[in-house]
């Protein structure tokens, strides 16, 4: 059974960018054997982009799960739904696909397989601040989840949309983030990942220390310093590397934000961005327009009283969270 799951361990690191050469003829060859094995990891793919998420997987007994797997798959559950929209007899396998897949992919790639991962989600109600065995501690944005597991010489945690880490720092024990697109490695320092499945970029800013930082489909490392920012645009495969001059990136945890003679425009879209709301109108009088202010705390009403004094603007609200600026001059 080792064999089966280090040939699915090899399937995800493929999926996510990070086979090597080697790693991949082996795969290949493999997959090419038979048309059994074929099938299987055309059926694991699909399965991945049914559910478009990866779960982590919590002491499973791979042997098992492996044998459900496929029985299920060769064997799907009929209805007329299943009948009709032949793709979905994928779904009755997902759950034991993903366990498998995902129990592999972690084993294989920490070398041990008694890690019992815990899991942290986003809640409406409550700080979001959590506080991992190791000293670190992790803020959750809107809509997101962490999968932590930690072992004798590693510190691995999964992450799903955004998450501003404060590393405790431990030389012998990397601390690593993994999300889709983007996988950070670190000893010990602050940063934000921003990964969200519905955006078309993610997102690694760091805010003191020192990560290496590699995207998805890539061979090449980044190492990134304090006020460092990566982004990777999930549609072109292409990486920006730029030094911030704000933390901004960091608005959403900290609550305030800071503008050094920005144009007015790009202040509006920063305000959409971390405010959740929509700001419209027409701008092309503002573009000259350079605003400036210190860190502070996240008010919008002030904010706009402020700009409506010194650039002469009105603002309408719209609806609740929209807001319609015109006028206004430099």
């Amino acid at each position: 059974m080792k064999d089966q799951a280090y040939y699915i361990s090899l399937f995800y690191k493929n999926l996510q960018g990070v086979i090597t050469e080697e790693e991949k003829e082996i795969f290949d060859a493999y997959t090419s054997m038979s048309n059994g094995n074929k099938t299987f990891f055309e059926d694991l793919e699909k399965v991945v982009k049914v559910t478009d998420r990866y779960i982590p997987a919590v002491n499973v007994n791979i042997e098992h799960a492996f044998e459900a797997t496929m029985t299920a798959v060769k064997n799907p559950i009929k209805s007329k739904t299943q009948q009709k929209f032949g793709w979905k007899k994928y779904v009755v396998a997902a759950s034991f696909l993903l366990l498998v897949g995902f129990s592999a992919f972690w084993n294989y790639q920490s070398g041990k397989t008694d890690i019992a991962w815990d899991r942290y989600s986003y809640q409406e109600e409550g700080e979001n601040v959590y506080h991992l065995e190791d000293g670190s501690v992790v803020y959750l944005n809107t809509g997101s989840s962490i999968s932590f597991g930690f072992k004798e010489n590693e510190r691995i945690v999964q992450l799903d949309g955004e998450a501003f880490f404060e590393v405790a720092k431990d030389k012998k024990k990397p601390f690593s983030v993994t999300s889709a697109n983007v996988q950070v490695r670190v000893l010990g320092t602050e940063f934000t990942v921003r990964d969200y499945g519905d955006e078309i970029k993610a997102l690694v800013f760091v805010k003191e220390g020192k990560v290496e930082c590699k995207s998805k489909g890539s061979s090449g490392r980044y190492i990134l310093k304090k006020m460092d920012r990566l982004t990777y645009n999930k549609e072109s495969k292409q990486v920006e590397y730029e030094k911030r001059e704000d933390l901004n990136d960091l608005a959403w945890q900290s609550n305030e934000l800071a503008f050094t003679s920005t144009p007015l425009p790009i202040v509006f879209e920063v305000l959409e961005k971390h405010l959740d709301v929509d700001i419209e109108g027409d701008f092309s009088q503002l573009k000259s327009c350079r605003f400036t202010m210190s860190n502070q705390k996240l008010n919008l009403t002030k904010l706009f009283d402020k700009l409506s004094k010194v650039y002469n603007i009105n603002v309408r609200q719209t609806k609740n969270n929209s807001f319609f600026i015109s006028g206004g001059s430099c």
